[in-house]
């Protein structure tokens, strides 16, 4: 974990959470995009068996502001290569298409 910024709310990026992270954070996502899940015939979030993995694997980013133990916000993202693990609503097959050089250098992040 390291700590970009230093003020009440801290900006964190870490390489696993616990089991509390996990749960808060997965109740506040599931929060968030309850009502898109009723706007799209595609699946638009998550599932709880694709998060709870996600949020123990290192390869995955997570970017936490923080107050106290509070995540008051989050952005989880991953190199497309493994993306498709964690997100199966990813094409591989559209971005190896449309930017060829990046996905072979494993040098695209969804």
């Amino acid at each position: 974990m390291s700590e970009l910024y230093s003020s009440e709310n801290k900006v964190l990026v870490v390489d696993k959470l616990s089991e509390k992270e996990t749960e808060d954070l997965w109740r506040e996502y599931n929060r968030s995009f309850e009502e898109m899940q009723t706007l799209s015939p595609t699946l638009q979030i998550m599932t709880r068996e694709d998060f709870d993995p996600a949020m123990k694997d290192s390869k995955v980013n997570k970017l936490l502001i923080k107050n106290g133990d509070t995540i008051e916000s989050a952005l989880i993202y991953s190199k497309i290569n493994i993306s498709d693990k964690y997100f199966p609503w990813i094409s591989l097959k559209y971005f190896e298409h449309n930017w060829p050089e990046k996905f072979s250098e494993e040098n695209i992040y969804y």
